[in-house]
Formats: structure tokens, sequence, C-alpha cells
């Protein structure tokens, strides 16, 4: 639940009037940074990903940073920075997450998610 309710944090940020990236980046940074730098080498889907991403482990957190700093083609535009930040927690972050537990829980791992 402290996802959710970090990441609804964020995106009531980011439907200000006037968008605080640096509030947004130090919400991030102490609320979910670490889940989104898990080293979750070894999981297939994470490692396509990964490999995909220029083999950085970090590679959520460094689309995230694009999004949030608007310095980089494609994340300048206002709106675009909005998105890509919202869908990086929502859809990215997310989605890494359910599929580890779902893959260690499987592979008998971590016999504790069953």
């Amino acid at each position: 639940m402290k996802v959710s309710t970090d990441i609804n944090a964020i995106k009531t940020l980011l439907g200000a009037m006037t968008v605080d990236f640096s509030a947004i980046r130090t919400s991030y940074d102490a609320n979910l940074k670490t889940l989104a730098d898990a080293d979750r080498t070894g999981e297939p889907i994470w490692d396509a990903f990964k490999a995909h991403f220029g083999d950085s482990s970090t590679f959520i957190t460094e689309y995230f940073y694009l999004a949030n700093t608007g310095t980089a083609a494609g994340f300048k535009h206002l709106e675009s920075r909005k998105e890509m930040s919202e869908k990086t927690l929502v859809d990215m972050l997310v989605m890494h997450g359910v599929i580890s537990l779902l893959y260690r829980g499987q592979a008998g791992s971590d016999k504790a998610l069953w």
C-alpha cells in the first residue's frame, strides 16, 4: 500500500498548476528509488529490460530522471515530462515489482511469497 500512496503523492504534484519537479524528485528519491533500483539480475523480464536500456540495473531511475529534468530530447515539453514521469512510476516501477514477486514465487526462491 505504501508504494501506491507514494506514487499517488507524486501524481498529485504532477497535477498541480505549477509543477515542482524538484519536490517530485525529492519524493521519488526518498520513497521509491530503492524499489526502482533493486537489482533483479537473473529474472528473465528484468534482464531483457536491463539489456534494452544499456545494461544498467538503475534504468527505471535513469528514465525517471530524464523526464524529471526535462533536458533530454523527447522530455522538454511540460506535458511530456509529466506523462513520462507518471508512466514510469505507474507502469514500469510497479510492473517490475509485481513480475519480480511472481517470478521469485514460482521459481521457489522465495517460498513466503506463496
